[in-house]
């Protein structure tokens, strides 16, 4: 009892610290709203890979590789390895377009104002599957939940994150505590190794956040060597075989365990 009460008490020390669930996990692709609109790998706050860009291909997918959609109708996007070499275009957009996009695996999605569209794999296609109250800006899909969260793009009022079924049906929503004064929820995407959401506020500063599915804030972090103004961002679609608990439940759940550990020790001392 005594050591499962150690490496307990010990595993919840290091989530309180954040050494565990702050961290980022693994690269997320990024695609640049201005400047020539550059795309960007990220790795725990560092540049690590920088593609040109072509134009207003913002709407981001990763699943085998790197796809990017165009941003209106007739436009298209362009196609990389996850490590950014190029590879060729994507199809042509039919229908929708917008400024940040997501992928469940079997298709992608965009966030057009208050339309989401559905397109397959390669960008081809285009269904508007449902309507939202909130003008949006970002998108990403959350596999947790098995739903869609979009960033709202508002202007000077508050900035927020929505979460609907896959059918738009709404779910839930938080406020985040932001630094910046952007108009906007850009370069939203889950990480399906914890279960956070990324973010930027399209401010120029170059920013990224972190938050649980409920809200809680839980890092942000500086990108050095940036334009700052983040539009489209998703990390690599993981199919989720079981679901992982959120990190502030982590704490919660870990913290409480160690403290019963603890009561039974010392009644048995006693």
């Amino acid at each position: 009892m005594r050591k499962i009460a150690r490496i307990l008490m010990t595993v919840a020390a290091a989530i309180v610290g954040g050494t565990s669930v702050e961290a980022q996990s693994r690269p997320i692709y990024i695609t640049q709203g201005n400047g020539g609109g550059p795309r960007y790998i990220i790795q725990n706050g560092v540049l690590t890979t920088t593609m040109p860009g072509v134009g207003c291909d913002w709407s981001i997918a990763v699943v085998s590789e790197i796809r990017t959609g165009g941003c209106a109708p007739g436009s298209a996007g362009r196609r990389y390895t996850l490590t950014g070499t190029f590879l060729g275009p994507t199809a042509t957009l039919s229908s929708g377009g917008g400024n940040d996009g997501t992928s469940d695996g079997t298709y992608n999605y965009t966030v057009t104002g208050t339309n989401v569209f559905r397109y397959n794999l390669d960008w081809s296609g285009g269904t508007n599957i449902f309507s939202i109250s909130q003008n949006a800006f970002g998108i990403t899909y959350d596999g947790n939940h098995n739903s869609i969260w979009v960033g709202s793009y508002l202007g000077g009022g508050a900035k927020g994150l929505f979460e609907y079924s896959m059918t738009g049906t709404f779910l839930s929503s938080f406020f985040p505590t932001l630094s910046g004064s952007g108009l906007a929820i850009g370069a939203l995407a889950y990480d399906a190794v914890d279960n956070s959401l990324w973010f930027s506020e399209f401010a120029g500063n170059g920013l990224l956040y972190q938050y649980t599915e409920s809200g809680q804030f839980l890092s942000s972090v500086n990108v050095p060597g940036t334009l700052g103004y983040f539009t489209g961002g998703e990390f690599q679609y993981m199919e989720e075989t079981s679901f992982a608990p959120e990190p502030g439940s982590i704490v919660l759940t870990l913290t409480g365990l160690a403290g019963i550990l603890g009561f039974a020790r010392r009644k048995q001392a006693a």
